[in-house]
């Protein structure tokens, strides 16, 4: 029998009071948190363990990029469709026993809409999403002032924001809360400029590059500003890779200049509506850290690799000044054996929840190449962690 079959999925719930004082260090408590699921993983879930016909999470996205280029505002919730779409997820979430909602709805339909002809391949994961699309590592869609002034960047931001969230605050269960997430500097390297065309723009083509980034810099911004009026709404995880093994893509100064700023700005309405900002980043940042803390003043960190920092050494840098948001290495979860992982689980527990400010879940995102039995095996150590 494997951990997918005993695992207790109807697990008493976190409420969002609890992982609040969990992120502040007022409570030590086991909170599960996740960044991004793989949607064929919810789906597999669903359907295997807690017997939910699966519905397509976006299922119209095709449609609303057609309409996004014909210059037509796009709606979250286009139809019934996508409603009960939304209901399958928050019970998959709600099941799991996370402490929030991961509300990637506006993540995925920017990064989508900013997606053009990106190189594929075949997925060769167990649960294969059939294609994996990859970032574009030479010359994206914009290459010139003209691809600027045609593309239709006033478009980008949802039409129907107070009806999606309204929705929302009547879906989610009673102490259960949505993080929103926005992305900024990520999509000019993977999408808009390509990581060739992103490199040589900076010095090329300064201006053009300071123009996406205002752009981009207020859609998130507007998009903040709707999204933390709402009560079910608390607070933000805003999703950049900044960084790779041994450093930043581009020099930390750079990223301080023209990147941090607008970090700040979002961490600011975050704090000033009582919410919290919490950045999530791939990569060596810590030539950004401190920044990132003084300046930007983040409630927490998420995005953990071992090859970099493992999360224990994390903890002990940086635990008593921000709370820390998953942390198991997603390598590790792939290729090691699940008792490994419930070995490897039980020590980062050890280490990491004296003091609060700490919450599990893997390094990145619960992809579809992670073999089930082992991230079960992660979540199942943790409900019989007594400290």
């Amino acid at each position: 029998m494997g951990y997918g079959d005993s695992y207790p999925f109807w697990r008493t719930r976190i409420f969002f009071e609890d992982f609040c004082k969990v992120i502040k260090g007022d409570l030590e408590r086991v909170c599960f948190v996740e960044h991004f699921i793989d949607e064929v993983v919810i789906k597999h879930v669903c359907e295997t363990y807690l017997g939910i016909k699966w519905i397509p999470l976006f299922p119209n996205l095709g449609t609303k990029k057609a309409d996004f280029m014909s210059r037509k505002r796009f709606r979250i919730i286009a139809d019934e469709s996508e409603k009960r779409a939304l209901e399958n997820y928050v019970n998959f979430i709600a099941a799991i026993g996370y402490a929030y909602v991961p509300d990637i709805t506006f993540f995925v339909h920017l990064s989508n809409f900013l997606s053009f002809n990106l190189p594929e391949s075949e997925d060769t994961a167990p649960l294969s999403k059939g294609s994996r699309a990859w970032a574009e590592e030479k010359r994206g869609f914009l290459k010139s002032w003209e691809d600027f002034e045609l593309f239709p960047w006033d478009m980008l931001e949802p039409l129907d924001l107070e009806e999606y969230y309204s929705f929302m605050e009547k879906l989610l269960p009673e102490g259960t809360k949505l993080i929103v997430t926005g992305t900024l500097f990520e999509p000019l390297l993977e999408r808009i400029f390509g990581y060739e065309g992103f490199f040589l723009s900076i010095y090329d083509e300064p201006e053009l590059v300071k123009a996406v980034i205002e752009k981009l810099g207020v859609v998130n911004m507007k998009f903040y500003q709707k999204a933390l009026q709402y009560d079910c709404v608390g607070g933000v995880l805003h999703a950049d890779d900044l960084g790779f093994k041994t450093g930043t893509f581009v020099s930390p100064e750079w990223i301080k200049n023209s990147i941090l700023p607008w970090f700040a700005k979002y961490s600011c309405l975050a704090h000033e509506q009582g919410k919290f900002f919490f950045i999530h980043s791939c990569g060596n940042v810590f030539g950004l850290m401190e920044d990132l803390i003084n300046g930007v003043r983040i409630d927490g960190f998420h995005s953990f690799q071992d090859e970099i920092l493992p999360v224990i050494e994390f903890k002990k840098r940086y635990g008593q000044r921000i709370a820390i948001l998953g942390g198991i290495d997603v390598d590790f979860l792939t290729r090691a054996t699940s008792e490994e992982v419930r070995s490897y689980t039980r020590g980062v527990l050890e280490a990491c929840m004296p003091g609060g400010k700490f919450c599990l879940g893997s390094g990145n995102s619960w992809a579809n190449f992670i073999p089930l039995e082992n991230y079960f095996a992660m979540l199942a150590e943790a409900l019989i962690y007594e400290g």
